[in-house]
């Protein structure tokens, strides 16, 4: 799981030595990163190709939290995702569903799943377990990424080096 805790932080320039309690609304951001990466999800297995293609809602917070130069890296989202899926080999056998994950943190290492499906068939008996297992597995390690994401933005190197000359 993707180090989230505890890294080094910088605080906002009238945080002198980012010592004092600060916390950075990262709700935007998050969403946005979790909207695009999840929509490029793509798992091909047993002739199967499943493909997330929409997030139609998302719904919770993020946060980044700076005390006594620690940052620690909030977020809790419930998601719908809709997916397709179709057999590689025979395009006209296919089909449509949605995926509801709930409340999935940073301290998450396995995500709860609820899969809905247009129909029954054996063929959506399988895209199920492919959804269960490899899309579920990436799905998590796209999210975990999200720590890593907001690292990425919160520490912009000409952000902090302008917020350094301002503190002088």
């Amino acid at each position: 799981m993707e180090d989230k805790k505890d890294a080094v932080g910088f605080g906002s320039i009238w945080n002198n030595n980012s010592w004092f309690y600060e916390e950075k609304n990262f709700t935007k951001f998050a969403k946005d990163f979790l909207s695009e990466e999840m929509a490029k999800l793509v798992v091909e297995k047993d002739d199967i190709q499943v493909r997330i293609y929409e997030m139609k809602k998302i719904e919770g917070a993020a946060s980044v939290t700076i005390r006594k130069q620690k940052q620690i890296f909030l977020y809790d989202f419930e998601m719908e995702l809709y997916f397709d899926a179709k057999k590689l080999s025979d395009p006209d056998t296919n089909c449509k569903g949605k995926l509801k994950i709930h409340e999935l943190n940073q301290d998450d290492d396995e995500m709860t799943i609820d899969i809905t499906l247009d129909a029954q068939s054996d063929f959506n008996t399988h895209v199920r377990k492919i959804l269960n297992n490899q899309m579920t597995e990436l799905a998590l390690k796209t999210f975990q990424s999200l720590g890593k994401a907001m690292r990425a933005q919160d520490a912009d190197e000409i952000k902090l080096k302008r917020d350094a000359m301002e503190r002088e």
